[in-house]
C-alpha cells in the first residue's frame, strides 16, 4: 500500500478522556496517584496531550460520590493535592491550544438509569451544572459539555435516557448557548432498527455522538 493510499484512509484520534478520581476497581492504582498531582503535574498531563497533536479533552467527571473536583459552594472538595484540578486543566488547556468538553455530572453516584430522572437528582444536577458554568464558563478552553451517563442501545435508547438527555441539553442550552453537546452511548453493537434510531437520534438536541 503506497503512502498516498494510508494516508487518505487513516483519521488521527483528536482527543482522550481524562478523569481526576473514579470511583470503580479499574482505577484502583491511578486515583492514589492523580490524588496527589500537583497543579504542575496536571498542566503536564494537559501538555502531553498537545505534544502528541491531540487537539480536545473530555473531563469524564466534575466530581463523584457527593464531593467536586472545582471550586464549588455545593459539593465537599475531594481530598487530593490540587485545589482546583478542573481550573487548572482549563487554563493549561488555553495554553497549549486544547478544546475542552466539560462533564455535566456527578453531583453524587453514577445512577441506573431508572434514577437518572428523579426530581432530586435532576434538581442537583442542574445546580452543579449553574455552578461549574458561572465558575468556568468564561474560559476560553471550555468548548462544550459532556453528558456521561452513557445510555446504552438495545435497540433503541430507552425513554429515560432520552428524558435525561432533552432535561441535560436544554439547560447546557440555557447556560452556555450553543457549544457542542457530546454523548457517549454504549451497546451501539446492538441497534437493529436503525430506522426507530435514526429517529431517535434526530430528536435528541447534540451536537457530537461518540
Amino acid at each position: 500500500m503506497s503512502k498516498e493510499m494510508f494516508s487518505q484512509k487513516t483519521k488521527p484520534i483528536e482527543g482522550s478522556w481524562m478523569s481526576i478520581q473514579w470511583n470503580d476497581s479499574r482505577h484502583l492504582y491511578w486515583n492514589s496517584v492523580t490524588a496527589q498531582y500537583t497543579d504542575k503535574q496536571w498542566e503536564a498531563a494537559v501538555k502531553e496531550v498537545a505534544d502528541i497533536g491531540m487537539k480536545y479533552l473530555i473531563i469524564l467527571a466534575v466530581g463523584i460520590g457527593g464531593k467536586a473536583f472545582y471550586r464549588s459552594r455545593l459539593l465537599e472538595k475531594w481530598e487530593i493535592a490540587c485545589s482546583d484540578p478542573l481550573g487548572v486543566i482549563l487554563r493549561a488547556a488555553e495554553k497549549y491550544g486544547i478544546r475542552v468538553f466539560v462533564s455535566a455530572e456527578w453531583h453524587g453516584d453514577w445512577p441506573t438509569l431508572e434514577e437518572l430522572n428523579e426530581p432530586a437528582r435532576v434538581k442537583n444536577r442542574l445546580a452543579m451544572m449553574e455552578e461549574v458554568a458561572h465558575l468556568y464558563g468564561d474560559y476560553p478552553a471550555f468548548y462544550g459539555w459532556y453528558f456521561p451517563t452513557e445510555g446504552y442501545i438495545d435497540p433503541l435508547f430507552p425513554e429515560s435516557c432520552m428524558e435525561y438527555l432533552r432535561t441535560t441539553s436544554s439547560e447546557a442550552r440555557r447556560l452556555t448557548g450553543k457549544r457542542p453537546l457530546l454523548f457517549a452511548p454504549y451497546y451501539t453493537c446492538k441497534a437493529r432498527d436503525h430506522n426507530a434510531l435514526a429517529k431517535q437520534i434526530a430528536g435528541m438536541d447534540i451536537d457530537i455522538i461518540a
